[in-house]
């Protein structure tokens, strides 16, 4: 019982675009959406996460909500500020991990700047870690995916988050050659809710244009249909009506996001070194993130690339799950160090 007061607690965070999950010492212990509700006045956080979400579309006139990581960066350094040390608070509080010392590994986007790096380790510090780290995305999504990145041959990892697509060519634990582009979740739903109000003349929210793709996305033709009833307002009318979607529908609306991804992963494969590329070329690339979900997007790459294509076990929390590995093997090197 003592002995556990002076071992380090390892807590992992993933910090996503469309969702936050945080593990100690490996386990996921929070899963939640990023996003945040503010009063105006006075200026107090209303509530974070899944509670927060559910008032997007639906906050009275003094209460904003906010997404503050758009596009995979960080759109509002405050608030996302703000957020993560709610979240943490909030864990460390139920874990009852306060009393030990906290070595905290934050993901952060590729191209994150250094005050947005500062502002995300401040949160981290304020809410009780010693210290804390920060991994890019794309090498913790290859860790969590079972790839050996510290191997000379090159390993190819495409994360489809909420804001950003990833790629990027690993080899000797560093990223070789990398890619991102603002073609992700929030597209994908962004495309769907511009498809509906084309074809149908109706208007959908963002909430509703996730759960269909959820529900009956794919990028490849189906037979039969798989068929879904929504119901919406009338652009024309402004009335309540209720039309039938199909899956043909998401993958009209989807094409166009998908060929995105697919021309960016041929320009990675351009841009790497030529022996990288034979070794991508002989073992393929794995996808990982929520975008990984959607139906047939890794047959359809490997298709069109000609590469070999892996969706990775748990698509969702590679990104959490290899943050963790990784700052478990980072403290057990320091701790080597130490003894020599």
């Amino acid at each position: 019982m003592f002995s556990n007061l002076f071992r380090p607690v390892y807590i992992s965070i993933d910090l996503g675009t469309a969702n936050t999950l945080i593990s100690i010492d490996g386990e996921v212990v929070l899963n939640q959406p990023s996003v945040i509700a503010v009063q105006k006045n006075p200026r107090q956080i209303a509530a974070v996460g899944n509670e927060a979400k559910k008032m997007i579309g639906r906050s009275p006139a003094d209460i904003d909500v906010i997404r503050p990581l758009r596009n995979g960066q960080i759109a509002d350094i405050e608030y996302a500020g703000f957020m993560l040390e709610q979240f943490l608070r909030d864990v460390v509080k139920r874990r009852g991990v306060y009393r030990r010392r906290i070595v905290m590994m934050i993901c952060v986007p590729c191209n994150s700047t250094q005050i947005e790096q500062r502002a995300i380790r401040e949160s981290g510090m304020a809410a009780g870690a010693k210290e804390v780290f920060l991994i890019e995305e794309p090498l913790a999504a290859a860790v969590g995916a079972g790839l050996d990145i510290a191997r000379t041959e090159g390993n190819m990892v495409v994360d489809i988050g909420g804001g950003t697509t990833d790629i990027a060519i690993i080899s000797y634990n560093a990223i070789v050659t990398s890619n991102s582009i603002r073609v992700a979740g929030d597209a994908f739903d962004q495309a769907i809710m511009s498809y509906i109000r084309q074809t149908f003349s109706v208007q959908i929210g963002e909430s509703t244009a996730e759960s269909i793709k959820m529900k009956i996305g794919t990028v490849i033709d189906k037979d039969p249909l798989t068929k879904l009833q929504i119901r919406a307002r009338n652009i024309a009318t402004s009335l309540p009506t209720q039309f039938t979607l199909d899956s043909n529908d998401i993958k009209k609306a989807l094409d166009n996001s998908v060929t995105s991804i697919i021309n960016a992963i041929r320009e990675t494969m351009d841009q790497s070194p030529s022996e990288l590329a034979s070794d991508i070329a002989a073992v393929g690339m794995v996808i990982t993130g929520g975008g990984a979900l959607i139906d047939g997007l890794p047959q359809l790459i490997s298709d069109q690339t000609g590469l070999h294509v892996i969706k990775a076990d748990d698509p969702l929390k590679c990104v959490s799950v290899g943050c963790a590995q990784t700052i478990k093997e980072l403290e057990t090197a320091k701790q080597r160090k130490m003894l020599f």
